[in-house]
């Protein structure tokens, strides 16, 4: 299973714990493709993040200027795939977490089954309703690709970022493997809550207690760390 990886930063964040899985794993995937989204928020963390996956042998990419009237996500996602040339892709982000290392051992059995595998949202979905593929962790297959219309936007609010990518799918009559949920977590908001600490702020519309442990174990790593960073994160668990 040859697998590309692509992910969208945003500029102004960092993610060290997905910088240091990326260092552990980066023998099982092909390509990583990161695009970097201008966010037009300081500070900057572009010239960092590369310098410090340079070892990491990724292919970075600046997301090219778009108008108005195009979303950035369909964008960035449509420039990553020009450098991809994998027989899978995996869309994936950086909040989604693998917890359990049966994950890997899953996807590869799916694959021999089904040529698309993901996470879903809203389990709770009444019966017959069409639960969403999340974005966080979707593998396709380049022949699933060559099939449909790569549309990754989001056209709110019939359907949000990748909603055009499963309607088609469904239409086509072509089935999406789940991923059993005990192998990752996915956490929401990490930009959101990283943003607001930075500014002082708290907090608190996606789950607090998860952000918090997420910011212990960043500080674990042994891939560098911005000093700003780092005084940001402590400075909000009351270490310093």
């Amino acid at each position: 299973m040859q697998i590309d990886l692509i992910l969208l930063w945003p500029n102004n964040c960092d993610y060290p714990l997905w910088r240091q899985f990326i260092r552990d794993n980066r023998n099982r995937l092909y390509r990583v493709i990161i695009v970097f989204t201008e966010t037009n928020v300081l500070p900057n963390f572009q010239e960092f993040v590369q310098k410090n996956m340079m070892e990491d042998n990724v292919t970075f990419i600046t997301n090219r200027d778009h108008s108005s009237d195009e979303d950035w996500r369909n964008v960035a996602t449509n420039e990553a795939l020009k450098y991809s040339d994998s027989e899978w892709v995996w869309f994936t982000e950086q909040d989604f977490i693998i917890s359990d290392s049966k994950f890997w051992k899953d996807v590869q059995h799916l694959a021999t089954v089904e040529k698309s595998i993901a996470v879903y949202q809203d389990f709770g979905a009444p019966s017959g309703a069409l639960r969403r593929i999340h974005p966080c962790c979707w593998f396709l297959h380049k022949t699933i690709l060559s099939q449909i219309k790569k549309d990754f936007s989001a056209k709110p609010p019939e359907y949000d970022h990748f909603g055009c990518i499963q309607k088609q799918l469904h239409e086509k009559g072509i089935l999406t493997a789940a991923i059993p949920e005990y192998t990752y977590l996915h956490l929401n908001g990490l930009s959101h809550n990283w943003h607001l600490i930075q500014n002082g702020q708290e907090p608190i519309d996606y789950n607090p207690g998860q952000f918090k442990l997420w910011l212990t174990e960043c500080l674990k790593v042994r891939v560098p760390l911005l000093d700003s960073w780092k005084n940001t994160a402590k400075r909000y668990l009351g270490l310093t």
